[in-house]
């Protein structure tokens, strides 16, 4: 009987061992497929971000009590400004009843409800504390820029228009100066003809080739009153001058 307890004994402590031989084979072989499987990042929650100024947050209503009908509340206002972005609260101000500051919960809030009341004539809103210097100048400075923008373009258009008429000036003196030295030259031909009339009957007649070319000048003007009341040429040139330039001058 002592030898079967015995041998029993021993069968189970053989178990036992057995048991944390094959543990702790299994432990060994988890642990080398983990160290060979990527590793994978560790998660971290971002970083609390910086809480916003309640002024940035909060827009000043002022209203006229004439041209609205019913005077506004603090709900009602909470519920219009709703149309923004969440509200945190309204509290009234002074002793008029005319004007109230509006806390967003979030400041990107107050940039569509002020520029949606600029052009209101019952209610405006504008912002407050240290973003309204700063709105202001960023405004001023938007402006100045689009001032000078402008102000640069007007004057090249201008240089552009002036140098436009300043080439159209000294092409049409151009013109006129070469008109009247034709107009002198054609003179001048025809009183050199008319002198060498009186020679033309003691020399012998030239032939075809060697005659004047006949003068253009004066030039053939239309046939109208204003064109007959002209005593001289030149008078007329002129006015057929005014008649041409007229409708260019005009554009």
């Amino acid at each position: 009987m002592r030898s079967d307890k015995l041998s029993q004994k021993k069968q189970k402590a053989a178990k036992v061992e057995e048991l944390k031989r094959q543990g702790k084979e299994m432990r060994e072989n988890y642990a080398d497929r983990q160290s060979q499987q990527p590793t994978k990042p560790i998660f971290r929650a971002p970083a609390p971000s910086k809480p916003e100024n309640m002024e940035d947050r909060q827009v000043r209503l002022k209203w006229s009590r004439k041209k609205m009908k019913i005077s506004p509340s603090e709900h009602s206002l909470a519920q219009l400004m709703q149309a923004f972005g969440k509200v945190e609260e309204v509290e009234m101000l002074g002793k008029k009843g005319n004007a109230a500051l509006v806390t967003f919960i979030s400041g990107k809030s107050c940039a569509p409800c002020v520029e949606a009341y600029l052009e209101s004539n019952e209610m405006r809103a504008s912002y407050v504390g240290g973003r309204k210097e700063t709105e202001e100048r960023k405004k001023k400075h938007e402006e100045e820029e689009s001032n000078n923008i402008s102000s640069t373009t007007s004057q090249k258009d201008d240089s552009m228009g002036q140098e436009s008429v300043k080439d159209y000036q000294l092409r049409r003196a151009a013109e006129r100066e070469h008109l009247l030295r034709q107009m002198e030259q054609d003179e001048d031909d025809a009183k050199q003809s008319i002198s060498e009339v009186g020679k033309e009957s003691k020399q012998p007649a030239k032939t075809a080739n060697q005659r004047q070319p006949p003068s253009s000048f004066p030039p053939d003007f239309p046939s109208t009153d204003e064109f007959k009341a002209c005593k001289t040429p030149f008078e007329k040139l002129n006015l057929a001058e005014s008649q041409i330039l007229k409708p260019l001058l005009s554009g």
